[in-house]
């Protein structure tokens, strides 16, 4: 095992899910994140899935949606569009106008990859 420090990871508007009970974690081994500035991470406006037993009540975690599935059309066929019932529909962070992957403009923007169309 080797010990780097985090100086920064931004994760904002994703979506980290799949098939496990925790899709991502961050071992804070010997390290106070009140006073280290090493281990510097931020997930904004996202959807993801940790372990229910993470404070997620700090700095490193905004707007996010905690252990929700996000209804993706067929994520077994790795079509990850968002379904009408997903709860990542316009929970994106507006940062300007931009477009998804496809070029598709989002206006009021969605989770994940790509936005949602009817």
């Amino acid at each position: 095992t080797q010990s780097r420090p985090l100086e920064a990871a931004n994760f904002t508007s994703c979506i980290i899910d799949g098939h496990l009970s925790t899709e991502i974690s961050f071992q804070e081994e010997n390290m106070n994140t009140e006073e280290n500035d090493d281990f510097n991470y931020l997930f904004d406006h996202c959807l993801i899935k940790l372990d229910p037993d993470i404070n997620t009540d700090n700095n490193h975690y905004e707007n996010i949606i905690l252990n929700q599935s996000p209804d993706f059309i067929d994520n077994l066929e790795d079509d990850f569009h968002l379904s009408e019932d997903s709860p990542a529909i316009d929970a994106g962070k507006d940062e300007n106008n931009f477009s998804d992957i496809e070029g598709t403009s989002r206006i009021t923007p969605d989770m994940g990859a790509y936005e949602f169309t009817e």
